[in-house]
This record gives structure tokens, C-alpha cells and sequence, in this order.
């Protein structure tokens, strides 16, 4: 069967972050797309997870990445993404350049499979224009995301996004705001302030990425590595 819902998890040191709550976030997706309850058991696919990690002799120093899909049965599939050259979430030396592009998704706000190939078809668009990566704007040209996740910006002090961040890192990334000492406000951030604004980044499964450009205007990071820093603060102190 196709996927229908997916999740990306990160593993540390054999221990897969948060997955309680990834399974929540799938669970509250199939609701919304089925209108039907689903439980996925927490134990199970931890053990099988972990089956996984040992028959792949994955890295328990490093970071490891994996997809977790789930089709139209109910049935969950997990695939390996691969060993990080991180350790824990970080922000990633990849800078990339952005560019702007207006699109919806389907099933908007949920976590499916659908919208993933979406992104993917605009990372083409972004890749025939000579840059790697997209900042989705809506209709009226307010910049939301990247590659899915929500998109934050930094004007002096305080870090802005376009909506109330979803999700386990979107919940992660506005506690680990707020412990690095940023105000954290939720305004629409339209693409004539681009002139204004110090800095882009997006918080993922992988750590914080800072973007180093977006439609031509150059971006710092100075708030993103502050910010990835308490990452993993934020989940010692869970």
C-alpha cells in the first residue's frame, strides 16, 4: 500500500526522541483525514525500531534519522534516512539559499505523504532557478514554511513566524526561542519585509537550519545557533 502519513524521527544514541508524540501526531492525522480513531502501540514500533538500528549496525555515537510512514490500512512502514555527522540536533553547516514561491498543499496542516511530494516539486522549481531550497508563501504573499516545517524570523530581539508553530519540533523550537532569551511573536510576515529581516531559519528533525540567503536579500545566523543550542538543552530537561 502507498503511504499516506509520515513522520521523521531522530535517534540518538539508540533512543528515538519524542515518539510518543510523533505517534500522537499521526494518530491525530488519520482522524482528520479518515474520521476514524487509530492507536498506534508505542512499545511495538519502538522494538521494531530498534530491530531496525541493530540490523543496520547503526551508529550509537551519531545521530540517525528515520522515516516512519503509515498507508491507508493502518499499517506502519520504517525506512533509514541514514546516520547523521551530527550528534543530536544542532545547527547544520549547510546554508541554503531560498526563494519564494507561492503554492498550497493538499491537506493543509496535516503530515501526509501528498504534501511531502508537493515540496519536492517545488524544490525542482527552486532547483531550476540555481538555489536549493523554498520559503512557501499563501495567496497574499505571508511567508509560512520551509520544507514543510514552519519558518522563523529574526528583527532585533524577537523572533517572528506566520502561525502558531505544529508539531513535535515546531513545539520544540518555541520552547528552545524562549530559553535563549528572544521574544516570540506570531505575525504575518509578508514578503516585503524580507529587507527587513536579520535572519531565516526553520527548526526540523535534523536541528536548526539558517538560511543563508532568500530571494537575493543575505541572512546571518547568530539567533539560529543560540537557539540550537537550547534544543538540546530542552530535551535533557524533558
Amino acid at each position: 500500500m502507498e503511504p499516506i502519513i509520515r513522520q521523521m524521527l531522530h535517534i540518538r544514541g539508540r533512543e528515538v526522541r519524542f515518539l510518543g508524540e510523533h505517534l500522537r501526531e499521526m494518530e491525530r492525522a488519520w482522524f482528520a483525514l479518515f474520521r476514524r480513531d487509530l492507536h498506534l502501540e508505542e512499545p511495538t514500533i519502538r522494538r521494531e525500531i530498534e530491530q531496525l538500528l541493530d540490523r543496520e549496525r547503526c551508529s550509537k555515537e551519531f545521530s540517525t534519522y528515520l522515516r516512519l510512514d503509515l498507508d491507508s490500512e493502518a499499517k506502519w512502514h520504517l525506512a533509514l534516512e541514514g546516520d547523521s555527522l551530527y550528534r543530536g540536533y544542532v545547527l547544520r553547516a549547510l546554508r541554503p539559499e531560498a526563494v519564494t514561491i507561492r503554492f498550497d498543499l493538499p491537506f493543509e496542516g496535516l503530515p501526509t505523504v501528498a504534501a511531502a511530494q508537493t515540496w519536492q516539486t517545488a524544490r525542482c522549481m527552486a532547483e531550476s532557478r540555481k538555489v536549493r531550497s523554498v520559503v512557501r508563501m499563501s495567496e497574499d504573499l505571508t511567508l509560512l514554511e520551509v520544507d514543510g516545517v514552519p519558518l522563523f524570523a529574526v528583527a532585533g530581539r524577537t523572533v517572528y513566524t506566520s502561525r502558531e508553530p505544529r508539531g513535535v519540533e515546531g513545539r520544540l523550537a518555541r520552547e528552545a526561542i524562549r530559553r535563549a532569551g528572544y521574544r516570540f511573536e506570531v505575525i504575518p510576515l509578508k514578503r516585503d519585509h524580507l529587507p527587513d529581516i536579520e535572519e531565516l531559519f526553520y527548526v526540523d528533525h535534523r536541528g536548526v537550519t539558517a538560511l543563508q540567503s532568500c530571494d537575493g536579500k543575505w541572512m546571518l545566523a547568530a539567533v539560529a545557533a543560540r537557539v540550537a543550542e537550547e534544543l538540546e538543552a530542552v530535551v535533557r530537561k524533558i
